[in-house]
């Protein structure tokens, strides 16, 4: 297929999971694009590129839905451009790090949709019993304790992105093993404990 707009090129072909799609590579190009004020974005289209080996995961719509719900997407392997590719941003054998500037992008993106979350007061046991890594092997005693304390007892994979994101976004307390649902602390107000 050929397409003649203007178009965004976004893909994690490294390493596909929730944390790569939420932060870096994946959502980068939209920030900066925000953040630099680059015209055109209106009759711009998503590209959204997988490879044979890592296909797009389901949660893609969810999040874009979220962070640029008028862009038109095309979904395909291994997308390429040939000419005129004005920009470039890729990320090759470099420490993870999440920034100030996209959080403070994904706080605005988020501050209307969970406008009544002002005063978090939830406590949460963010739970990766189901997990393939990073289990927790004292999970049930860990938690009979927490739940005392007034902490909920979380699983992620059972939640919509945006319920994830909500979720977070209301709590003051978070107890969780470190894993891709952390991505989701951007959705959390100032002064959430992790």
């Amino acid at each position: 297929n050929r397409i003649c707009l203007p178009a965004m090129l976004i893909t994690t072909f490294n390493n596909p999971n929730y944390f790569h799609w939420t932060t870096m590579p994946g959502l980068v190009p939209l920030m900066l694009q925000d953040y630099f004020k680059i015209d055109n974005q209106n009759q711009q289209v998503l590209l959204l590129s997988s490879s044979n080996r890592h296909k797009l995961p389901n949660y893609i719509d969810d999040i874009l839905g979220i962070v640029a719900p008028e862009k038109e997407i095309y979904k395909s392997k291994t997308i390429g451009s040939k000419i005129n590719t004005r920009f470039c941003l890729q990320q090759i054998k470099s420490e993870v790090g999440v920034s100030e500037l996209l959080t403070k992008w994904w706080n605005k993106k988020l501050e209307y949709k969970f406008s009544s979350s002002f005063f978090p007061k939830r406590r949460l046991f963010v739970s990766r019993k189901n997990s393939s890594k990073r289990r927790c092997i004292n999970e049930d005693i860990l938690y009979d304790s927490l739940r005392k304390l007034g902490f909920e007892f979380i699983a992620l994979e059972k939640l919509s992105v945006f319920n994830q994101l909500k979720l977070f976004s209301e709590a003051s307390i978070i107890v969780t093993t470190h894993g891709a649902g952390l991505s989701n602390l951007l959705a959390c107000k100032q002064g959430t404990k992790i």
